[in-house]
Formats: structure tokens, sequence, C-alpha cells
């Protein structure tokens, strides 16, 4: 899956968990904390949609590593090739 895909599914459930915050400004240096704003729990609901939204499961070790769009991509990336194997 091509980065900009992701980026798109990304923003999909940006919008999903903040609907009030403009998915045209994400980009792969966003902070989801301090950029868009979420607090823990809207940060668990971005992640379980990430989940949802690619059909990966994101180990709690790796969550906690998640801090921009950058880190999401990465950590989607790693999940879906653990997938393949």
């Amino acid at each position: 899956m091509k980065q900009t895909e992701i980026i798109k599914k990304i923003k999909k459930v940006a919008n999903e968990v903040i609907p009030d915050v403009d998915v045209e400004n994400i980009d792969e240096n966003t902070n989801l904390r301090k950029d868009l704003g979420l607090d823990s729990l809207e940060g668990m609901s971005f992640i379980i949609g990430i989940e949802r939204e690619f059909g990966v499961t994101i180990s709690d070790l790796k969550i906690k590593d998640i801090q921009t769009v950058a880190d999401t991509i990465a950590i989607i990336e790693v999940c879906m090739q653990e997938m393949d194997l």
C-alpha cells in the first residue's frame, strides 16, 4: 500500500475520532497530541480505528511509540509486513 493511501486512511480515522479537526492539514509531521489535541481516550479510539481500518493489531509496546502521523505510518507498515510473513 502506498504512503498516500495510508495517510488518506489515517485522515479518515482521525476525522471519525475528532471530527472538529481539519484533516486536510494532517501530514507526516503532525503530532497526534500536540497538533490534533488527542487525549488518552481519543488516542485509544484512534488506535482502535487504525487497527480496524488496516486490519492489523498494534501491540501495546508499539502503541507507546506513536507520537506523529509518520510514527503511525511506520507501525502500520511493520504490522502489515508481519501479517504477510
